[in-house]
């Protein structure tokens, strides 16, 4: 019987690696449906395909975006709510981050802790971010119309 030959194994692992880098940049905005993601966001990833620092680089510049966004959107629609509107915001908003911390630790526990995984991960927080800043969004311009 043969024995694998460890050059195989690190050709299988550059093989791996490439295909989470690639699923990590080709995995922006358009396909995800996130409509808060920047367009420099997408072109950062682009542009430092394959490095891993760079992206992460990305990834967290974009994070503090979205999460700067949130809220903004969220400071803006307490404002805007009566006050058991404000108070159901601020329940609903707990439970939120509650699931948001959660998700993050299912994730890393299912992921693991090498590169392209942290960049993944990085990823997916930056899309709950989004969504969340989203969704506050269309609840403000609900009540502004």
């Amino acid at each position: 019987m043969m024995k694998p030959k460890p050059i195989l194994a690190l050709i299988f692992l550059a093989a791996f690696h490439s295909s989470v880098m690639a699923q990590t940049r080709t995995g922006v905005a358009a396909s995800q449906g996130h409509s808060g993601i920047r367009q420099s966001y997408v072109e950062c990833t682009r542009k430092h395909e394959g490095a891993t620092l760079e992206i992460g680089y990305c990834i967290s510049e974009e994070k503090k975006y979205q999460d700067k966004r949130l809220n903004e959107n969220y400071q803006a629609l307490t404002k805007a709510l009566s006050t058991s509107q404000k108070q159901t915001l601020i329940a609903a908003q707990r439970a939120w981050l509650a699931y948001h911390a959660k998700e993050g630790v299912l994730q890393g526990s299912l992921y693991g802790s090498d590169q392209a995984s942290n960049l993944q991960i990085g990823e997916y927080t930056l899309y709950r971010l989004s969504e969340r800043a989203d969704q506050l969004k269309k609840y403000l311009d609900l009540i502004r119309d």
